[in-house]
């Protein structure tokens, strides 16, 4: 099977074709009049290009031509031939190049033709190019400026023309034709991933890779051209330019490079592997710079030279930088993107640091490290949200020894996975644990919450870490037995130690204890960070159990809950859950001795270099990337 675009009606020709499915349809270049703009636009085929499809098939021998349309559709929307290109595009470029050669009217001309365009295109044709400044008066009596002259001998796109035009005005000559060569490239020169043929861990790994690299050259610019600029600038400066393509120096090398202003080719042996840069765009578009640069200096009868680029957009003034923004922004207006931040799911916050939620299945620590670097990228990963997790096991007797076990291991587990608030309730008696340094934060109102709402016992208990040679945290090296109560130990330096506020309500009825529950989901959980919360009751020879974990709290696991409870035989599963994650990114300064100066202070503020590489990845609408560990 053969899936082709409309270029297969008269391009190619595959004698061993016998089928052939024409859906009628096909993407074609169009004029809005509107907005004198070409569209590419999905429109119907044309009659006689449905007739060249069907002759892709009975080249040797009988074939068959399914069309999946009416016959209604066929004489009744379809054209009996295409429009040609004077129909369907703007005239600008045509007008202006038929008056530099001709230096005539061009009106009588373009309707003299076989497929004339509309007379409105036309006049709208003339009226663009004279707010252009590309000719004297919007009609045929109109002369080329020395703008439009300069345009047409460059032979480029009239945008970029007016660009390196208004560059020369403006002081920016050599800035402005580079800017414009990049701007006519088709593609970046980075490494392109596609989901179509890589996968997920070489996508992810381009991806990364890649805009880590854009991060670099970009500079704090903000801007993708003058990142390329900065790009093409040591591309030319490198000795071995195909060594330069593959590799990318280190971030202690970039510190010294900018600082000590040496040369590229004294660093080229001192690079890391994979840049992913394509050293064969890198070459035509260093070569269309060049191009470029030489006809304007043939036009202005300059040597090349004049026209060379003295220091990259990194070591550019502001000013200059200002003029290039500008003229981007008054030639470039009608392409422009506004982003609606009201609808992204990404928090800022004052630190430079953001936070991402995520949807689907969650991920983990090692699902990270396959896309981001540790180092250039710290991040974390947050869970919050609400997880029961319903379970019952054997008991002898629940007695007080028991439950002061049991509460030596359940602070224990809350200080080791830093729990702010954890509490139980045994049908009747209520204890409420806080780390007294959240318990006494005098900005909280913490305190005023539990008092105002129950009456309770309090006492501070101080707790210290286990000690010993070796893997010796307390019960098995593990979480619940890591704290215990100082109970007249003496404490010591090398031991760590934490005070613990206790909170007691020996009388508390079901819906005395439901009615704390809401306000503990409706006030304490916006005060502190997460919320561990158990119910214990004994039901004849079983103990039962309910243990919710919210806030930022992950699930507790099967093991350490065997171990809070001392019931190796312990028996439970999750019976709701409505936890989210997301991955919060810090903002890394990788010179943060740098003088202060008009270059030190971005545009905007920039978001963390991992959170942006976390929406690339999101943009190309990649599988989860969970899937990539399988």
């Amino acid at each position: 099977m053969i899936i082709a675009t409309n270029a297969a009606e008269s391009s190619l020709t595959l004698p061993d074709v016998d089928h052939v499915i024409c859906l009628g349809l096909c993407k074609q270049i169009v004029y809005n009049q509107a907005s004198h703009r070409q569209m590419l636009v999905p429109t119907w085929i044309s009659r006689a290009s449905s007739t060249q499809r069907a002759g892709r098939t009975g080249r040797v021998r009988k074939g068959n031509v399914y069309r999946l349309y009416s016959r209604n559709a066929f004489l009744k929307y379809m054209e009996p031939f295409d429009q040609g290109e004077l129909v369907r595009s703007p005239l600008d470029n045509t007008i202006l190049s038929l008056r530099d050669m001709l230096n005539e009217a061009v009106t009588p001309i373009l309707l003299d033709c076989l497929e004339p365009p509309d007379i409105s295109n036309i006049n709208r044709s003339f009226q663009s190019l004279h707010a252009s400044n590309f000719i004297s008066r919007p009609s045929d009596e109109g002369s080329l400026t020395s703008l439009g002259s300069l345009v047409v001998a460059l032979g480029v796109d009239l945008t970029l023309g007016a660009f390196v035009g208004l560059g020369i005005q403006f002081g920016v000559a050599a800035e402005a034709i580079q800017l414009a060569a990049i701007l006519s490239f088709p593609k970046p020169p980075w490494a392109i991933s596609s989901p179509m043929y890589h996968d997920a861990s070489t996508f992810n790994e381009i991806v990364s890779k890649t805009f880590h690299s854009r991060n670099y050259f970009d500079a704090g610019t903000f801007s993708e051209p003058m990142g390329i600029s900065n790009l093409l600038h040591d591309y030319s400066e490198c000795k071995d330019r195909k060594d330069f393509c593959w590799k990318v120096r280190l971030l202690l090398l970039v510190f010294l490079y900018r600082l000590l202003n040496l040369t590229i080719i004294s660093l080229s042996i001192l690079y890391l592997p994979k840049n992913r840069v394509s050293g064969t765009r890198m070459k035509h578009l260093y070569g269309t710079v060049e191009s470029l640069k030489q006809r304007v200096a043939e036009r202005l009868s300059i040597g090349t030279a004049v026209l060379e680029m003295e220091t990259p957009p990194y070591h550019m003034p502001e000013a200059k930088l200002n003029i290039l923004r500008i003229l981007q922004v008054w030639l470039f207006h009608d392409t422009m993107i506004v982003q609606n931040p009201a609808k992204s799911k990404v928090a800022s916050f004052d630190d430079g640091s953001m936070s991402i939620q995520l949807d689907g299945p969650p991920i983990t620590e090692n699902h990270l490290k396959q896309i981001l670097d540790p180092d250039l990228h710290p991040c974390e990963i947050v869970n919050k949200g609400k997880i029961v997790m319903n379970g019952s096991f054997d008991s002898t007797c629940l007695d007080e020894e028991w439950f002061d076990s049991f509460e030596i291991r359940l602070v224990s587990y809350a200080l080791e996975k830093d729990i702010n608030f954890v509490f139980y309730w045994t049908g009747s008696c209520l204890k409420i644990f806080v780390p007294s340094v959240t318990w006494n934060e005098p900005k909280s109102k913490l305190r005023d919450t539990i008092i105002q709402n129950i009456s309770v016992k309090i006492e501070e208990v101080c707790y210290l870490s286990s000690t010993g040679s070796g893997n010796q945290r307390g019960r098995r090296g593990r979480a619940c037995g890591v704290y215990h109560p100082a109970k007249g130990r003496s404490l010591l330096s090398n031991v760590e130690s934490v005070f613990i506020t206790q909170l007691t309500s020996s009388k508390l009825n079901k819906s005395q204890f439901t009615a704390f529950k809401k306000v503990v989901d409706n006030k304490v959980a916006f005060q502190v960070g997460s919320i561990l919360a158990c119910n214990v009751s004994e039901f004849k020879k079983n103990t039962n159990f309910s243990m919710t974990s919210s806030g930022t709290c992950h699930q507790v696991s099967t093991i350490d809950l065997r171990d809070l409870f001392a019931a190796p035989e312990l028996l439970a599963n999750t019976s709701s859950s409505t936890m989210k994650q997301s991955i919060t990114f810090s903002q890394v300064k990788y010179d943060e001795s740098e003088e202060e100066s008009s270059n030190s202070h971005p545009l905007i503020d920039d978001a963390p270099e991992g959170g942006r590489i976390m929406a690339v990845l999101a943009s190309e609408r990649r599988k989860d990337v969970s899937k990539c560990c399988a």
